[in-house]
């Protein structure tokens, strides 16, 4: 099944059009695009007043609207985004998004489409948003960029969690939803990954606040994100639980320490249990002799003047990577020095990157992306330290109070 431009836009040459669109898709367009940008201004307003959350959400939202109605051309569809776009189609024809829930044969179907592997749900996401709006590619990738807003609304409570007043927390949700890494991957294409890069964050966040807080709702929200993940990468679960239990071996306790770590032993022998044939197919897959390869291929790819056409919507991004990689390598030491919570996005982030640098089908741009975050916050706390010191340097103290970086909303 080829689908053409048209095929993923809606559109009809025997129709007026507006710019790639037809009236019609052209208002549906428009509907998606509101839609979307009522949710990101929902979330963004928990967090900025009114005055920073309208213009943050509307910029965010503007960036597809204007890309799918007069700039798309398909040069920037990859495979997979195509794919979850012809899932919702077909299993739009044979069901609907909740009937299948119930419906085995509609199940089987999916899992079929997403050739016989646990990675159905971005297929399932497809089907729902193209079964409330229509048929068109460009219906989740505007879900995509309000989903960005949770995650960076989870960042926000992980800098509150890990005692950073509000004017550190909101800058690092602004700086997150208009970092080039987060614009690039969640405004052009429909990929699971916005997904993953939200789940992740979600889950890290539970982590914390169940060892912390000892929140039970922190333990039904990272039990929910860990099922989905599941359905999207089936191991970012288990190198979370990994991941807490070595940051708990670290800097937890020694009353509950060994009870923390106890637990992530026993939820990793369910999970091998439950994945036992997936796993044992990767490790044989592991490429021990060329991880000093795999560690440079991971980190620096995409190099900027290598960037393949379909991937060109990534050169900006590209570029601010590796002029910041000095930064965020500065940022990562110093987040381990001034939080104990955020080391586990440090113990998180050289464990996906080990595993990552022994598997080279995997070290393409998009798997880094799953854990830019961590890269996000390194940059934005090395920025904030350094322009925090730089004013307090050059400030004059007013009646004895030390100045302090601001933003508006503090």
């Amino acid at each position: 099944m080829t689908l053409s431009n048209a095929d993923l836009l809606g559109r009809d040459s025997s129709s007026a059009v507006i710019g790639y669109l037809t009236l019609d898709v052209f208002r549906d367009l428009l509907i998606v695009a509101v839609s979307a940008c009522l949710l990101s201004l929902f979330i963004s307003r928990i967090i900025l007043p009114w005055r920073y959350a309208i213009p943050l959400a509307v910029i965010k939202i503007c960036i597809p609207f204007v890309y799918f109605a007069f700039l798309f051309d398909g040069t920037w569809l990859l495979k997979d985004d195509v794919t979850y776009f012809r899932q919702g189609v077909t299993m739009n024809v044979i069901s609907d998004p909740f009937s299948m829930i119930n419906d085995p044969d509609a199940r089987t179907f999916l899992w079929e489409l997403s050739n016989r592997g646990l990675h159905v749900l971005y297929g399932w996401w497809n089907m729902l948003l193209q079964w409330i709006y229509g048929p068109y590619y460009f219906v989740p990738v505007f879900f995509n960029v309000a989903l960005t807003f949770v995650a960076a609304g989870f960042l926000y409570a992980i800098a509150i969690l890990a005692s950073f007043d509000r004017t550190y927390a909101g800058a690092l949700f602004v700086f997150t939803l208009l970092h080039p890494d987060v614009l690039a991957w969640s405004s052009f294409v429909n990929l699971k990954d916005i997904w993953v890069f939200a789940l992740t964050i979600i889950m890290i966040w539970s982590s914390l606040s169940l060892i912390t807080e000892r929140r039970i709702s922190a333990f039904i929200l990272f039990t929910a994100a860990a099922i989905l993940l599941v359905g999207l990468r089936f191991y970012i679960p288990m190198l979370i639980v990994l991941s807490v239990m070595a940051w708990s071996l670290i800097n937890s306790p020694p009353r509950i320490r060994w009870a923390i770590a106890g637990i992530g032993i026993l939820c990793l022998l369910v999970y091998i249990n439950m994945f036992e044939s997936v796993i044992a197919t990767g490790f044989r897959t592991l490429k021990f002799e060329s991880m000093g390869y795999g560690l440079l291929h991971f980190v620096f790819t995409p190099r900027p003047w290598a960037v393949e056409d379909n991937y060109s919507f990534l050169v900006i991004p590209a570029i601010w990577h590796w002029l910041m990689f000095l930064p965020s390598s500065v940022g990562l030491v110093l987040l381990w020095r001034d939080s104990v919570a955020l080391r586990l996005l440090v113990i998180y982030l050289l464990g996906v990157t080990t595993l990552y640098t022994l598997l080279p089908d995997y070290q393409g741009p998009r798997h880094r992306w799953q854990v830019s975050f961590v890269f996000i916050w390194a940059q934005f706390h090395v920025l904030f330290v350094s322009i925090s010191t730089w004013r307090r340097a050059h400030a004059k103290p007013s009646h004895g109070e030390q100045n302090q970086l601001a933003v508006p909303w503090d």
